[in-house]
Protein backbone atom coordinates (compact mmCIF):
# COMPACT_ATOMS: atom_id res chain seq x y z
CA UNK A 1 0.00 0.00 0.00
CA UNK A 2 1.35 3.48 -0.77
CA UNK A 3 0.10 6.56 0.91
CA UNK A 4 1.10 8.95 -1.91
CA UNK A 5 0.80 11.89 0.09
CA UNK A 6 3.12 11.62 3.08
CA UNK A 7 4.54 14.69 4.92
CA UNK A 8 4.49 16.38 8.48
CA UNK A 9 1.18 18.22 7.29
CA UNK A 10 -0.21 14.27 7.65
CA UNK A 11 1.54 13.02 11.07
CA UNK A 12 -0.72 13.82 13.55
CA UNK A 13 0.52 13.76 17.24
CA UNK A 14 -1.73 11.72 19.63
CA UNK A 15 -2.00 12.62 23.98
CA UNK A 16 1.22 10.49 24.38
CA UNK A 17 2.88 12.05 21.28
CA UNK A 18 2.94 9.39 19.56
CA UNK A 19 2.83 9.73 15.84
CA UNK A 20 -0.83 8.81 13.39
CA UNK A 21 -0.46 8.96 9.80
CA UNK A 22 -3.66 10.83 8.18
CA UNK A 23 -5.36 11.67 5.09
CA UNK A 24 -5.73 8.80 3.38
CA UNK A 25 -7.18 10.07 0.22
CA UNK A 26 -4.74 9.01 -2.41
CA UNK A 27 -3.22 5.77 -0.73
CA UNK A 28 -3.55 3.08 -3.05
CA UNK A 29 -2.18 -0.50 -3.78
CA UNK A 30 0.69 -0.36 -6.11
CA UNK A 31 -0.37 -1.37 -9.30
CA UNK A 32 1.87 -1.76 -12.90
CA UNK A 33 0.75 1.65 -13.55
CA UNK A 34 0.40 4.04 -11.12
CA UNK A 35 -0.78 8.23 -11.34
CA UNK A 36 1.53 10.89 -12.15
CA UNK A 37 1.63 13.63 -9.40
CA UNK A 38 0.20 12.03 -7.07
CA UNK A 39 0.86 14.20 -3.48
CA UNK A 40 2.50 17.80 -2.80
CA UNK A 41 5.38 18.55 -4.66
CA UNK A 42 7.53 19.30 -1.95
CA UNK A 43 7.62 16.00 -0.32
CA UNK A 44 6.94 14.10 -4.13
CA UNK A 45 9.54 11.65 -5.61
CA UNK A 46 11.26 13.04 -8.66
CA UNK A 47 9.52 9.28 -9.73
CA UNK A 48 6.16 10.28 -8.84
CA UNK A 49 6.69 13.65 -10.72
CA UNK A 50 8.12 11.84 -13.97
CA UNK A 51 6.99 8.57 -14.11
CA UNK A 52 4.01 6.42 -13.54
CA UNK A 53 6.44 3.56 -12.65
CA UNK A 54 7.13 3.89 -8.50
CA UNK A 55 6.77 1.88 -5.79
CA UNK A 56 6.78 2.02 -2.30
CA UNK A 57 10.25 3.85 -1.88
CA UNK A 58 8.35 6.68 -3.13
CA UNK A 59 6.84 7.57 0.64
CA UNK A 60 9.93 5.90 1.83
CA UNK A 61 11.87 9.35 -0.36
CA UNK A 62 8.92 11.57 1.53
CA UNK A 63 10.06 9.89 4.78
CA UNK A 64 13.41 11.38 3.86
CA UNK A 65 11.99 15.08 2.74
CA UNK A 66 10.32 14.33 6.54
CA UNK A 67 13.32 13.72 8.37
CA UNK A 68 15.04 17.23 6.86
CA UNK A 69 12.02 18.65 7.84
CA UNK A 70 12.58 17.84 11.49
CA UNK A 71 16.34 18.48 11.23
CA UNK A 72 16.03 22.08 9.98
CA UNK A 73 12.51 22.92 11.80
CA UNK A 74 11.69 24.40 8.48
CA UNK A 75 9.48 23.44 5.24
CA UNK A 76 10.78 21.87 1.98
CA UNK A 77 11.78 24.80 -0.48
CA UNK A 78 9.63 27.34 1.16
CA UNK A 79 10.53 29.83 -1.32
CA UNK A 80 9.55 27.82 -4.58
CA UNK A 81 5.85 27.46 -5.42
CA UNK A 82 5.11 23.83 -5.86
CA UNK A 83 5.58 24.11 -10.04
CA UNK A 84 9.19 25.24 -9.24
CA UNK A 85 9.91 22.63 -6.58
CA UNK A 86 8.81 19.91 -9.22
CA UNK A 87 10.80 21.04 -12.43
CA UNK A 88 14.04 21.44 -10.33
CA UNK A 89 13.51 18.12 -8.26
CA UNK A 90 13.37 16.71 -11.21
CA UNK A 91 15.79 18.46 -14.29
CA UNK A 92 17.91 19.94 -11.83
CA UNK A 93 18.07 16.97 -8.95
CA UNK A 94 17.40 19.57 -6.61
CA UNK A 95 17.08 18.23 -2.96
CA UNK A 96 16.79 20.12 0.91
CA UNK A 97 20.39 21.11 1.89
CA UNK A 98 21.89 19.58 4.36
CA UNK A 99 23.77 21.05 7.33
CA UNK A 100 26.85 19.94 8.73
CA UNK A 101 26.02 20.30 12.37
CA UNK A 102 22.97 17.72 12.06
CA UNK A 103 24.37 14.21 13.60
CA UNK A 104 25.90 12.21 11.34
CA UNK A 105 23.61 9.30 11.42
CA UNK A 106 20.90 11.10 10.58
CA UNK A 107 22.51 13.10 7.50
CA UNK A 108 23.21 9.63 6.41
CA UNK A 109 20.00 8.19 6.93
CA UNK A 110 18.56 11.10 4.80
CA UNK A 111 21.23 11.20 2.22
CA UNK A 112 20.30 7.19 1.40
CA UNK A 113 16.98 8.15 1.04
CA UNK A 114 16.51 11.36 -0.96
CA UNK A 115 19.97 12.17 -2.77
CA UNK A 116 19.80 8.76 -4.87
CA UNK A 117 16.79 7.43 -7.40
CA UNK A 118 14.18 5.52 -5.70
CA UNK A 119 15.29 1.95 -7.45
CA UNK A 120 18.83 2.44 -5.32
CA UNK A 121 16.80 3.67 -2.12
CA UNK A 122 17.12 0.43 0.38
CA UNK A 123 13.99 -1.32 1.53
CA UNK A 124 11.77 -0.20 4.32
CA UNK A 125 13.45 -3.54 6.75
CA UNK A 126 17.01 -2.65 5.90
CA UNK A 127 16.11 1.60 7.20
CA UNK A 128 14.34 0.54 9.94
CA UNK A 129 17.58 -1.92 10.66
CA UNK A 130 19.34 1.70 10.55
CA UNK A 131 17.27 3.58 12.75
CA UNK A 132 16.88 1.13 15.45
CA UNK A 133 21.06 0.67 15.53
CA UNK A 134 21.46 4.15 15.16
CA UNK A 135 18.84 6.40 16.46
CA UNK A 136 17.66 3.82 19.30
CA UNK A 137 14.05 3.54 17.81
CA UNK A 138 11.99 1.11 19.74
CA UNK A 139 12.06 -2.12 18.05
CA UNK A 140 8.61 -2.47 18.93
CA UNK A 141 7.79 -0.89 15.88
CA UNK A 142 8.62 -3.86 13.97
CA UNK A 143 6.23 -6.32 15.05
CA UNK A 144 3.57 -3.82 13.86
CA UNK A 145 5.86 -3.21 10.63
CA UNK A 146 5.97 -6.62 9.65
CA UNK A 147 2.33 -7.31 10.10
CA UNK A 148 1.30 -4.39 8.23
CA UNK A 149 -0.18 -2.71 11.56
CA UNK A 150 0.60 0.82 11.17
CA UNK A 151 -0.57 3.83 14.12
CA UNK A 152 -2.89 5.71 11.77
CA UNK A 153 -6.10 7.32 12.20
Amino acid sequence: MLHRDLKSLNILLDENLTPKIADFGWTRLLADKMTLKVGTFQWMAPEVIKTKSYTEKADIYSFGIILWEIASREAPYKTLNGYQVSIDVVENKLRPPVSADWPKPFTKLMATIIMVTLSAVAPVASLMMNLEKDFCFSKAIRPAMNSGRFNTV
